[in-house]
């Protein structure tokens, strides 16, 4: 599990409530995931960074539908966010898809996993 602390908290002292968290949320599970908390800035969050989804290579307007959080933010906000993210050779997930003819709904996002299987 990937732990992203922003530069404005104390990593240090997320360590401990994060790793406590997730221990809780994943009682049961085994193997347990392993807690990475990394802060802003770091090179364990530049790591966690080149690991996710990139997500940032979607046009501007199928990320506004995905995520109603990403439309709320004034314009400015969203070309500072997309600028600091890290350029990416791999597909975003809605990139994937279309490689393969599979158009996922994207105005429900909580549907485009099951549009998947369909």
């Amino acid at each position: 599990m990937f732990v992203w602390v922003g530069s404005q908290a104390d990593a240090a002292g997320a360590v401990p409530l994060y790793t406590s968290l997730i221990t809780k949320l994943c009682e049961g599970r085994f193997p347990m995931p392993e807690v990475n908390v990394a802060g802003e800035g770091t090179g364990d969050a530049r790591y966690m960074a080149s690991r996710l989804v990139p997500a940032h290579r979607d046009s501007e307007a199928e990320l506004e539908l995905m995520s109603p959080d990403y439309r709320a933010l004034p314009a400015e906000a969203r070309t500072d966010l997309r600028g600091r993210l890290l350029p990416a050779e791999e597909p975003s997930m809605l990139q994937w898809c279309r490689h393969y003819y599979v158009h996922p709904r994207l105005d429900r996002p909580e549907q485009i996993f099951a549009s998947l299987a369909s």
